[in-house]
């Protein structure tokens, strides 16, 4: 059993970054930050794919969590996101799905629980359809779904503001003020998440990931239509269904991938309160070891 500590290193921070809070290992020649806890004994590994643009530190609170029950995670930075290099853009999904891959080999031999959040829920299918046999379970925490652009028009809508909203801060000189639902990550993770996610590489790469969300991720992901007997966690919060009605919808379509699947509501949850407020953390946490325990 190799130890979480296999390949990893301290390194050098981009210019510009706050100092990186985990440590990095090589993938494909490539320099990638990852967040690891946990006991490296544990039968299972829970791998994280995190939202758009989000630093893997969105997810401390559900990792200290699952550090409690003895469960091994990791979280790491897409390239260019958080304090991964930027690398050229892969041009097919696959490429991403075979990078992760490579993670996922270098530091565990064994199938992992994978989690998605957001658009990290269209990547998280993408890696199931590369790779099935190496997917014990699959969470999805308010997930994208591949068709909300096309059928949900308050989505629609807000990710036309999404894109204005990026290209007006690749051109921002003030400070973005530290607030939101990022302030309720651990002390000191909450601002170094926030001055990473809004410096100019994270807003550059933030920019590029979604131009391949809409292009690349979400089109491919479409083709996932069935899921087997996976087992299948869908987690919803609830702000976003009050607020637009359609999600709920698409949200109950993703649960019906599988025909080992749990949905759960949480009512009073924001799209990013879900990781990053610790009652809604614990939360989630619980359904990973749920599925955790189910393998």
């Amino acid at each position: 059993m190799p130890s979480w500590s296999t390949g990893l290193h301290r390194s050098p921070t981009e210019s510009g970054l706050p100092p990186a809070p985990g440590l990095f290992l090589t993938v494909d020649g490539d320099r990638v930050h990852a967040m690891l806890d946990g006991s490296a004994d544990a039968d299972f590994a829970v791998v994280f794919e995190s939202a758009l643009g989000c630093p893997c530190t969105e997810w401390a609170h559900v990792q200290r969590e699952l550090a409690a029950e003895g469960i091994r995670s990791v979280a790491y930075d897409r390239p260019g996101i958080g304090w991964s290099p930027e690398t050229p853009q892969p041009s097919h999904s696959r490429e991403h799905a075979d990078r992760l891959f490579s993670l996922v080999r270098q530091l565990t031999p064994q199938n992992v629980v994978l989690v998605g959040h957001s658009v990290g829920g269209l990547l998280s299918l993408l890696f199931w359809q590369a790779h099935p046999e190496r997917v014990a379970a699959l969470l999805l925490v308010d997930s994208s779904h591949p068709e909300q652009h096309v059928r949900s028009s308050r989505q629609r809508e807000g990710l036309r503001g999404l894109r204005q909203q990026l290209h007006r801060a690749r051109r921002r000189r003030p400070p973005v003020p530290f607030d939101g639902d990022v302030v309720h990550l651990p002390t000191p993770l909450g601002r170094l998440t926030h001055s990473a996610a809004t410096s100019h590489t994270g807003t550059r790469a933030t920019l590029r990931e979604f131009e391949a969300w809409q292009a690349l991720w979400a089109p491919d992901a479409a083709y996932v239509v069935s899921l087997e007997d996976l087992p299948l966690t869908v987690i919803t919060a609830g702000d976003v269904v009050h607020r637009d009605p359609a999600h709920g919808v698409l949200q109950r379509e993703l649960a019906a991938l599988s025909r080992s699947a749990r949905h759960v509501v949480i009512d009073d949850a924001t799209h990013q309160g879900l990781v990053m407020r610790p009652e809604h953390a614990a939360r989630v946490a619980s359904e990973i070891i749920n599925l955790v325990r189910k393998g």
